[in-house]
Protein backbone atom coordinates (compact mmCIF):
# COMPACT_ATOMS: atom_id res chain seq x y z
CA UNK A 1 0.00 0.00 0.00
CA UNK A 2 1.51 3.77 -1.08
CA UNK A 3 1.82 5.65 1.96
CA UNK A 4 0.70 9.31 1.57
CA UNK A 5 2.57 12.17 2.91
CA UNK A 6 2.90 16.26 3.01
CA UNK A 7 5.80 17.46 1.24
CA UNK A 8 6.98 20.87 1.25
CA UNK A 9 9.72 21.97 -1.46
CA UNK A 10 11.98 24.83 -1.58
CA UNK A 11 12.82 25.05 -5.62
CA UNK A 12 13.15 27.39 -7.53
CA UNK A 13 13.05 25.26 -10.70
CA UNK A 14 9.71 23.54 -11.59
CA UNK A 15 11.53 20.97 -13.73
CA UNK A 16 13.38 20.10 -10.74
CA UNK A 17 10.21 19.83 -8.68
CA UNK A 18 8.94 17.59 -11.28
CA UNK A 19 11.95 14.81 -11.33
CA UNK A 20 11.66 14.91 -7.25
CA UNK A 21 7.69 14.23 -7.25
CA UNK A 22 8.31 11.77 -9.88
CA UNK A 23 11.20 9.46 -7.84
CA UNK A 24 8.70 9.79 -4.63
CA UNK A 25 6.12 8.53 -6.63
CA UNK A 26 8.30 5.29 -8.23
CA UNK A 27 8.89 4.89 -4.39
CA UNK A 28 5.43 3.97 -3.60
CA UNK A 29 4.46 7.65 -1.98
CA UNK A 30 1.46 9.45 -2.37
CA UNK A 31 2.35 12.85 -2.73
CA UNK A 32 1.07 15.93 -1.41
CA UNK A 33 2.77 18.79 -1.87
CA UNK A 34 3.14 22.68 -2.30
CA UNK A 35 6.31 24.65 -3.51
CA UNK A 36 7.87 28.02 -2.11
CA UNK A 37 11.14 29.97 -3.47
CA UNK A 38 11.46 32.70 -0.87
CA UNK A 39 11.38 33.24 2.58
CA UNK A 40 8.18 34.85 3.30
CA UNK A 41 6.47 31.85 1.13
CA UNK A 42 8.26 29.39 3.29
CA UNK A 43 6.38 31.33 6.63
CA UNK A 44 3.40 30.95 4.81
CA UNK A 45 3.60 27.25 4.38
CA UNK A 46 4.80 26.73 7.99
CA UNK A 47 2.21 28.60 9.23
CA UNK A 48 -0.81 26.87 7.45
CA UNK A 49 -0.05 23.13 8.25
CA UNK A 50 2.08 20.66 9.58
CA UNK A 51 4.22 18.87 7.33
CA UNK A 52 6.16 15.44 6.94
CA UNK A 53 9.28 16.39 5.31
CA UNK A 54 10.67 19.53 3.67
CA UNK A 55 13.12 19.42 0.42
CA UNK A 56 15.21 22.17 -0.31
CA UNK A 57 17.64 23.07 -2.37
CA UNK A 58 20.50 24.23 -1.25
CA UNK A 59 20.88 27.84 -3.69
CA UNK A 60 18.11 29.51 -4.78
CA UNK A 61 17.95 33.29 -6.01
CA UNK A 62 18.23 35.59 -3.39
CA UNK A 63 17.81 32.69 -0.75
CA UNK A 64 20.12 30.13 0.15
CA UNK A 65 19.29 26.41 2.49
CA UNK A 66 21.12 27.90 5.50
CA UNK A 67 18.89 30.17 5.85
CA UNK A 68 15.33 28.20 5.49
CA UNK A 69 17.21 25.75 8.01
CA UNK A 70 17.23 28.60 10.30
CA UNK A 71 13.58 29.54 10.01
CA UNK A 72 12.44 25.86 10.26
CA UNK A 73 13.87 25.31 13.74
CA UNK A 74 12.46 29.01 15.35
CA UNK A 75 8.75 27.52 14.54
CA UNK A 76 7.04 24.50 15.44
CA UNK A 77 8.18 22.90 12.09
CA UNK A 78 11.48 22.09 13.99
CA UNK A 79 11.12 18.62 14.45
CA UNK A 80 10.23 18.48 10.79
CA UNK A 81 12.71 15.90 8.68
CA UNK A 82 15.09 19.07 6.52
CA UNK A 83 16.97 17.36 3.36
CA UNK A 84 19.30 19.02 1.26
CA UNK A 85 18.03 18.59 -2.17
CA UNK A 86 21.00 20.02 -4.39
CA UNK A 87 22.77 19.45 -7.61
CA UNK A 88 26.00 20.38 -6.58
CA UNK A 89 27.21 20.71 -2.62
CA UNK A 90 31.06 19.70 -1.38
CA UNK A 91 31.75 18.21 1.52
CA UNK A 92 32.51 21.11 3.76
CA UNK A 93 29.39 22.54 3.20
CA UNK A 94 27.27 19.40 3.89
CA UNK A 95 29.08 18.96 6.58
CA UNK A 96 28.60 22.33 7.96
CA UNK A 97 24.95 22.41 7.03
CA UNK A 98 23.94 19.23 8.49
CA UNK A 99 25.68 20.06 11.64
CA UNK A 100 23.42 23.28 11.60
CA UNK A 101 20.54 20.74 11.94
CA UNK A 102 19.90 19.21 8.47
CA UNK A 103 18.66 15.85 8.40
CA UNK A 104 20.42 14.19 5.35
CA UNK A 105 21.22 15.60 1.57
CA UNK A 106 20.50 14.16 -1.35
CA UNK A 107 22.49 15.13 -5.04
CA UNK A 108 20.18 15.66 -7.55
CA UNK A 109 22.38 13.39 -9.72
CA UNK A 110 21.32 10.73 -7.21
CA UNK A 111 17.52 11.21 -6.91
CA UNK A 112 17.62 7.29 -6.12
CA UNK A 113 19.10 7.89 -2.68
CA UNK A 114 16.00 9.98 -2.39
CA UNK A 115 13.10 7.96 -1.47
CA UNK A 116 15.39 5.63 1.09
CA UNK A 117 15.91 8.63 3.18
CA UNK A 118 12.73 10.36 2.91
CA UNK A 119 11.32 7.07 4.45
CA UNK A 120 13.98 6.62 6.88
CA UNK A 121 13.76 10.52 8.27
CA UNK A 122 9.70 9.56 8.77
CA UNK A 123 10.71 6.87 10.54
CA UNK A 124 13.07 8.68 12.66
CA UNK A 125 10.90 11.11 12.85
CA UNK A 126 8.25 8.98 14.37
CA UNK A 127 10.31 7.43 16.90
CA UNK A 128 11.33 11.12 18.00
CA UNK A 129 7.95 12.11 17.98
CA UNK A 130 6.67 8.88 20.30
CA UNK A 131 9.42 9.66 22.17
CA UNK A 132 9.37 13.27 22.76
CA UNK A 133 5.33 12.09 23.56
CA UNK A 134 6.47 9.82 26.20
CA UNK A 135 9.17 12.32 27.51
CA UNK A 136 6.32 15.08 27.79
CA UNK A 137 4.10 12.63 29.88
CA UNK A 138 6.82 11.91 32.17
CA UNK A 139 6.95 14.90 32.91
CA UNK A 140 3.35 15.63 33.43
CA UNK A 141 3.40 12.63 35.78
CA UNK A 142 6.96 13.48 37.50
CA UNK A 143 5.02 16.81 37.70
CA UNK A 144 1.72 15.43 39.40
CA UNK A 145 3.46 13.30 41.10
CA UNK A 146 6.40 15.90 42.58
CA UNK A 147 3.89 18.65 43.42
CA UNK A 148 1.16 15.75 44.71
CA UNK A 149 -0.27 16.45 48.68
CA UNK A 150 0.28 12.40 49.21
CA UNK A 151 4.15 11.29 50.06
CA UNK A 152 5.32 8.75 47.18
CA UNK A 153 8.16 6.62 47.74
CA UNK A 154 9.46 4.16 45.03
CA UNK A 155 11.76 1.69 45.78
CA UNK A 156 13.62 -1.57 44.09
CA UNK A 157 12.63 -4.95 45.14
CA UNK A 158 15.15 -4.68 48.20
CA UNK A 159 13.49 -1.58 49.53
CA UNK A 160 15.85 0.51 48.33
CA UNK A 161 14.77 4.20 47.66
CA UNK A 162 15.00 5.52 44.21
CA UNK A 163 12.57 8.25 44.16
CA UNK A 164 10.68 10.47 46.69
CA UNK A 165 8.50 13.46 45.78
CA UNK A 166 8.77 16.72 48.10
CA UNK A 167 5.81 15.62 50.06
CA UNK A 168 8.31 13.10 51.80
CA UNK A 169 10.75 16.04 51.81
CA UNK A 170 7.98 18.05 53.88
CA UNK A 171 6.46 14.84 56.12
CA UNK A 172 9.76 13.28 56.70
CA UNK A 173 12.56 16.37 57.16
CA UNK A 174 14.73 14.34 54.87
CA UNK A 175 15.68 15.42 51.39
CA UNK A 176 15.36 13.61 48.75
CA UNK A 177 19.14 13.19 48.07
CA UNK A 178 19.65 11.88 51.52
CA UNK A 179 16.80 9.19 51.18
CA UNK A 180 18.37 7.79 47.74
CA UNK A 181 19.47 4.51 48.18
CA UNK A 182 18.25 4.09 51.64
CA UNK A 183 15.34 1.80 53.09
CA UNK A 184 12.25 3.62 54.27
CA UNK A 185 13.07 1.75 57.78
CA UNK A 186 15.05 5.15 58.27
CA UNK A 187 11.54 6.29 59.44
CA UNK A 188 10.49 3.41 61.45
CA UNK A 189 9.37 4.49 65.03
CA UNK A 190 9.69 1.21 66.73
CA UNK A 191 6.20 1.90 67.69
CA UNK A 192 4.75 -1.22 65.57
CA UNK A 193 5.93 -4.72 66.16
CA UNK A 194 8.32 -7.14 63.49
CA UNK A 195 5.25 -9.48 63.07
CA UNK A 196 3.48 -6.11 61.81
CA UNK A 197 6.60 -5.60 59.05
CA UNK A 198 6.66 -9.19 58.10
CA UNK A 199 3.06 -9.21 56.87
CA UNK A 200 3.48 -6.27 55.22
CA UNK A 201 6.47 -7.40 53.16
CA UNK A 202 4.83 -11.53 52.96
CA UNK A 203 2.04 -9.29 51.63
CA UNK A 204 3.86 -7.29 48.97
CA UNK A 205 6.38 -9.48 47.95
CA UNK A 206 3.17 -12.24 47.07
CA UNK A 207 2.40 -9.16 44.34
CA UNK A 208 -0.82 -8.57 46.31
CA UNK A 209 -1.45 -4.87 47.53
CA UNK A 210 -0.42 -3.67 51.26
CA UNK A 211 -3.26 -1.19 53.07
CA UNK A 212 -2.50 0.02 56.52
CA UNK A 213 -1.39 2.24 59.03
CA UNK A 214 2.54 3.11 59.62
CA UNK A 215 3.60 5.23 62.80
CA UNK A 216 6.66 6.70 61.43
CA UNK A 217 8.95 9.38 63.11
CA UNK A 218 10.80 12.11 61.31
CA UNK A 219 14.37 13.34 61.18
CA UNK A 220 13.48 15.66 64.58
CA UNK A 221 12.04 12.31 65.94
CA UNK A 222 8.53 13.28 65.99
CA UNK A 223 6.02 10.37 65.96
CA UNK A 224 2.96 10.92 62.97
CA UNK A 225 0.44 8.71 61.59
CA UNK A 226 0.35 7.96 58.07
CA UNK A 227 -2.61 5.77 55.77
CA UNK A 228 -0.18 3.75 53.08
CA UNK A 229 -0.83 1.88 50.28
CA UNK A 230 2.07 -0.25 48.49
CA UNK A 231 1.69 -1.90 45.75
CA UNK A 232 4.35 -4.35 43.45
CA UNK A 233 5.65 -3.05 39.97
CA UNK A 234 5.74 -5.82 37.49
CA UNK A 235 8.31 -5.89 34.98
CA UNK A 236 8.36 -7.48 31.59
CA UNK A 237 9.19 -10.45 32.43
CA UNK A 238 6.46 -10.88 34.83
CA UNK A 239 8.31 -10.47 37.78
CA UNK A 240 8.68 -7.96 40.40
CA UNK A 241 10.77 -5.12 39.77
CA UNK A 242 9.40 -2.02 42.30
CA UNK A 243 7.95 -1.02 44.98
CA UNK A 244 5.38 2.21 45.03
CA UNK A 245 3.84 3.19 47.92
CA UNK A 246 1.35 6.07 47.92
CA UNK A 247 0.85 7.69 51.77
CA UNK A 248 -1.28 10.33 53.56
CA UNK A 249 -0.54 12.01 56.71
CA UNK A 250 -3.53 10.66 58.59
CA UNK A 251 -1.59 12.05 62.30
CA UNK A 252 -5.09 15.24 62.56
CA UNK A 253 -7.45 12.44 61.15
CA UNK A 254 -6.55 10.41 64.00
CA UNK A 255 -5.71 13.11 66.88
CA UNK A 256 -9.85 13.98 65.94
CA UNK A 257 -10.55 10.62 66.56
CA UNK A 258 -9.18 10.56 69.94
CA UNK A 259 -10.28 14.16 70.49
CA UNK A 260 -14.24 12.86 69.62
CA UNK A 261 -14.04 10.20 71.72
CA UNK A 262 -12.43 12.44 74.55
CA UNK A 263 -15.16 14.86 73.87
CA UNK A 264 -17.80 12.16 74.64
CA UNK A 265 -15.93 11.07 77.81
CA UNK A 266 -15.62 14.41 79.11
CA UNK A 267 -19.64 15.48 79.07
CA UNK A 268 -20.92 12.29 80.02
CA UNK A 269 -18.19 11.78 82.97
CA UNK A 270 -17.64 15.80 84.02
CA UNK A 271 -21.59 16.93 83.83
CA UNK A 272 -22.66 13.96 85.96
CA UNK A 273 -20.28 16.27 88.82
CA UNK A 274 -21.71 19.25 88.45
CA UNK A 275 -25.38 18.28 87.59
CA UNK A 276 -24.79 15.99 91.34
CA UNK A 277 -23.85 19.37 93.12
CA UNK A 278 -26.55 21.53 91.83
CA UNK A 279 -29.16 18.69 92.83
CA UNK A 280 -27.49 18.61 96.49
CA UNK A 281 -27.61 22.35 96.77
CA UNK A 282 -31.92 22.13 95.62
CA UNK A 283 -32.01 19.55 98.68
CA UNK A 284 -29.86 22.06 101.05
CA UNK A 285 -32.09 25.29 99.85
CA UNK A 286 -35.46 22.82 100.33
CA UNK A 287 -34.13 22.03 103.88
CA UNK A 288 -32.66 25.40 104.98
CA UNK A 289 -36.13 26.58 105.96
CA UNK A 290 -35.27 29.54 108.90
CA UNK A 291 -31.88 30.42 109.83
CA UNK A 292 -29.98 28.52 107.52
CA UNK A 293 -26.55 30.82 106.97
CA UNK A 294 -24.43 27.20 107.55
CA UNK A 295 -26.23 25.63 105.09
CA UNK A 296 -26.61 28.47 102.71
CA UNK A 297 -22.38 28.72 103.08
CA UNK A 298 -22.42 25.23 101.71
CA UNK A 299 -24.77 25.54 98.97
CA UNK A 300 -22.75 28.44 98.01
CA UNK A 301 -19.40 26.44 98.17
CA UNK A 302 -21.14 23.89 96.07
CA UNK A 303 -22.34 26.27 93.41
CA UNK A 304 -19.10 27.53 93.20
CA UNK A 305 -17.70 23.75 92.72
CA UNK A 306 -20.02 23.22 90.02
CA UNK A 307 -18.92 26.18 88.11
CA UNK A 308 -15.86 25.29 87.78
CA UNK A 309 -16.69 22.31 86.57
CA UNK A 310 -18.74 24.16 83.70
CA UNK A 311 -16.04 26.53 83.02
CA UNK A 312 -13.83 23.31 83.03
CA UNK A 313 -15.91 21.32 80.42
CA UNK A 314 -16.14 24.41 77.93
CA UNK A 315 -12.33 24.96 78.41
CA UNK A 316 -12.21 21.52 76.95
CA UNK A 317 -14.83 21.39 74.51
CA UNK A 318 -13.42 24.77 73.10
CA UNK A 319 -9.95 23.14 72.93
CA UNK A 320 -11.42 20.12 71.07
CA UNK A 321 -13.22 22.23 68.73
CA UNK A 322 -9.78 24.50 67.99
CA UNK A 323 -7.72 21.23 67.31
CA UNK A 324 -11.18 20.08 65.05
CA UNK A 325 -9.91 23.30 63.16
CA UNK A 326 -6.94 24.22 62.90
CA UNK A 327 -4.56 23.16 60.02
CA UNK A 328 -0.82 22.40 61.82
CA UNK A 329 0.28 24.01 58.31
CA UNK A 330 -1.78 27.09 59.19
CA UNK A 331 0.40 27.94 62.17
CA UNK A 332 2.53 30.95 62.00
CA UNK A 333 5.27 32.05 64.20
CA UNK A 334 4.47 32.85 67.83
CA UNK A 335 6.98 34.05 70.66
CA UNK A 336 7.52 32.08 73.36
CA UNK A 337 8.02 34.52 76.43
CA UNK A 338 4.68 36.10 76.40
CA UNK A 339 3.10 32.56 76.48
CA UNK A 340 5.35 31.79 79.39
CA UNK A 341 3.81 35.29 80.83
CA UNK A 342 0.56 34.83 80.47
CA UNK A 343 0.48 31.25 82.18
CA UNK A 344 2.58 32.70 85.23
CA UNK A 345 0.18 35.23 85.45
CA UNK A 346 -3.15 33.16 85.01
CA UNK A 347 -1.52 30.69 87.51
CA UNK A 348 -0.68 33.48 90.01
CA UNK A 349 -3.95 34.55 89.65
CA UNK A 350 -5.53 30.74 90.33
CA UNK A 351 -3.31 30.51 93.04
CA UNK A 352 -4.32 33.64 94.87
CA UNK A 353 -8.19 32.83 94.56
CA UNK A 354 -7.76 29.76 95.70
CA UNK A 355 -5.93 31.01 98.77
CA UNK A 356 -2.88 28.99 98.47
CA UNK A 357 0.66 29.83 99.61
CA UNK A 358 2.61 28.45 96.48
CA UNK A 359 5.42 30.47 95.16
CA UNK A 360 5.88 30.37 91.29
CA UNK A 361 9.59 31.17 90.15
CA UNK A 362 10.57 31.53 86.14
CA UNK A 363 14.08 30.84 85.04
CA UNK A 364 13.94 31.82 81.59
CA UNK A 365 17.29 34.08 81.28
CA UNK A 366 18.92 31.88 78.48
CA UNK A 367 16.05 31.57 76.46
CA UNK A 368 16.43 34.46 73.51
CA UNK A 369 13.66 37.21 73.48
CA UNK A 370 12.97 36.48 69.55
CA UNK A 371 12.59 32.46 70.46
CA UNK A 372 8.98 31.59 68.23
CA UNK A 373 7.22 28.37 67.51
CA UNK A 374 4.95 27.24 64.82
CA UNK A 375 1.88 26.91 67.47
CA UNK A 376 -1.53 28.59 68.15
CA UNK A 377 -0.78 30.78 71.32
CA UNK A 378 -3.88 30.04 73.37
CA UNK A 379 -3.21 25.99 72.83
CA UNK A 380 0.36 26.17 74.27
CA UNK A 381 -0.73 28.74 76.73
CA UNK A 382 -3.54 26.40 77.90
CA UNK A 383 -1.18 23.65 77.92
CA UNK A 384 1.11 25.38 80.05
CA UNK A 385 -1.53 26.28 82.48
CA UNK A 386 -3.06 22.89 82.59
CA UNK A 387 0.03 21.82 83.69
CA UNK A 388 0.82 24.53 86.29
CA UNK A 389 -2.67 23.96 87.96
CA UNK A 390 -1.58 20.19 88.14
CA UNK A 391 2.22 20.86 89.73
CA UNK A 392 0.75 24.27 91.96
CA UNK A 393 -2.35 21.52 93.33
CA UNK A 394 0.09 19.17 94.42
CA UNK A 395 2.73 21.22 95.90
CA UNK A 396 2.41 22.22 99.44
CA UNK A 397 1.78 25.99 100.99
CA UNK A 398 5.16 27.59 101.47
CA UNK A 399 6.72 25.55 98.96
CA UNK A 400 7.72 27.09 95.26
CA UNK A 401 6.71 25.76 91.37
CA UNK A 402 9.88 26.80 89.06
CA UNK A 403 9.22 27.19 85.24
CA UNK A 404 12.53 26.72 83.20
CA UNK A 405 12.46 27.57 79.63
CA UNK A 406 15.55 27.14 76.99
CA UNK A 407 16.50 26.73 73.00
CA UNK A 408 18.11 22.93 72.52
CA UNK A 409 18.38 22.62 68.94
CA UNK A 410 15.75 22.16 66.76
CA UNK A 411 13.50 22.39 70.33
CA UNK A 412 11.88 24.73 72.68
CA UNK A 413 12.68 23.04 76.01
CA UNK A 414 9.92 24.23 78.72
CA UNK A 415 10.78 22.26 82.40
CA UNK A 416 7.65 22.92 85.47
CA UNK A 417 9.22 21.66 88.71
CA UNK A 418 6.95 20.88 91.94
CA UNK A 419 7.87 20.45 95.19
CA UNK A 420 5.05 17.81 95.40
CA UNK A 421 4.77 14.04 96.72
CA UNK A 422 6.51 12.79 93.39
CA UNK A 423 4.10 10.81 91.00
CA UNK A 424 4.54 6.71 92.11
CA UNK A 425 7.34 5.02 88.96
CA UNK A 426 3.86 2.34 87.90
CA UNK A 427 1.77 4.80 87.52
CA UNK A 428 3.93 7.23 85.42
CA UNK A 429 2.67 5.93 82.11
CA UNK A 430 -1.20 6.66 82.86
CA UNK A 431 -1.03 10.30 83.76
CA UNK A 432 -2.03 11.17 80.64
CA UNK A 433 -5.19 8.88 80.78
CA UNK A 434 -8.40 11.14 80.62
CA UNK A 435 -9.65 10.69 84.19
CA UNK A 436 -6.31 9.83 86.17
CA UNK A 437 -5.69 11.02 89.29
CA UNK A 438 -3.70 10.76 92.81
CA UNK A 439 -6.18 12.14 94.67
CA UNK A 440 -6.67 9.17 96.71
CA UNK A 441 -6.03 8.30 100.46
CA UNK A 442 -2.65 7.91 100.33
CA UNK A 443 -1.54 11.45 99.08
CA UNK A 444 -4.97 13.12 100.45
CA UNK A 445 -5.16 11.71 104.27
CA UNK A 446 -1.61 12.04 105.48
CA UNK A 447 -1.97 14.96 106.72
CA UNK A 448 1.30 15.91 105.57
CA UNK A 449 -0.10 17.99 103.06
CA UNK A 450 -3.09 20.07 102.56
CA UNK A 451 -4.46 19.90 98.98
CA UNK A 452 -6.60 22.32 97.29
CA UNK A 453 -7.03 21.19 94.30
CA UNK A 454 -10.45 19.13 93.65
CA UNK A 455 -8.47 17.78 90.30
CA UNK A 456 -10.89 16.23 87.54
CA UNK A 457 -8.61 14.18 86.24
CA UNK A 458 -8.25 15.71 82.17
CA UNK A 459 -5.59 18.25 82.62
CA UNK A 460 -2.62 16.39 81.39
CA UNK A 461 -4.40 14.79 78.74
CA UNK A 462 -5.07 17.81 77.26
CA UNK A 463 -1.63 19.07 77.41
CA UNK A 464 -0.89 16.61 75.77
CA UNK A 465 -3.23 16.49 72.82
CA UNK A 466 -2.18 20.07 72.41
CA UNK A 467 1.80 18.74 72.73
CA UNK A 468 0.80 16.00 69.81
CA UNK A 469 -0.93 18.42 67.66
CA UNK A 470 2.30 20.83 67.84
CA UNK A 471 4.26 17.72 66.75
CA UNK A 472 6.05 17.97 70.47
CA UNK A 473 6.32 15.86 73.54
CA UNK A 474 5.71 15.92 77.20
CA UNK A 475 7.52 13.85 79.50
CA UNK A 476 7.01 13.49 83.55
CA UNK A 477 9.83 12.37 85.80
CA UNK A 478 10.14 12.65 89.40
CA UNK A 479 11.90 12.12 92.49
CA UNK A 480 11.45 12.65 96.07
CA UNK A 481 11.64 16.58 95.80
CA UNK A 482 8.47 16.54 93.52
CA UNK A 483 7.85 15.31 89.93
CA UNK A 484 8.97 17.57 86.49
CA UNK A 485 7.01 17.93 83.76
CA UNK A 486 9.30 18.14 80.14
CA UNK A 487 7.76 19.77 77.15
CA UNK A 488 9.42 19.78 73.88
CA UNK A 489 8.10 21.85 71.01
CA UNK A 490 9.84 22.22 68.02
CA UNK A 491 10.95 26.17 67.16
CA UNK A 492 9.84 27.99 63.74
CA UNK A 493 12.55 27.43 61.13
CA UNK A 494 15.36 30.25 61.78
Amino acid sequence: MNQKISVLIIEDNEDDEELILRELARGGLLVEHTRVTTSVGLHHAIDRRKWDVILCDYLLPGFRAPEALKIVKQTDAEETPFIIVSGAIDEETAIEIMQSGADDFVLKGKLSRLVPVVKRELEDSKTRAEKNRVEQENRRLRAAIGQSGETIIITDIDGNILYVNSAFEISTGYLADYAMGKNPRILKSGKQSQQFYKNLWETILAGQTWKGRLINKNKVGTLYEEAATISPVFGDDGKISNFVAIISDVTKEAMLTRAKDYFTSVTSHEMFTPLSKLLLVKNLVQEMGNGGGERLDMARTILEDAYSNFERISSATSLLSNIAFTAVSDLKPTLVRPIIAISFDTAKERIYKANRNVTIKTSIDSLPMETTIAGDQKMVSQMLQEILSNAVKYTPDNKEVAIFAREEGAWLVIEIQDQGPGIPEEQRNAVFQPFFSLENPMHHQTGEFNFKGGGIGLGLTLAKMIADFHHGFIDISSNERGARVTIRLPLSPK
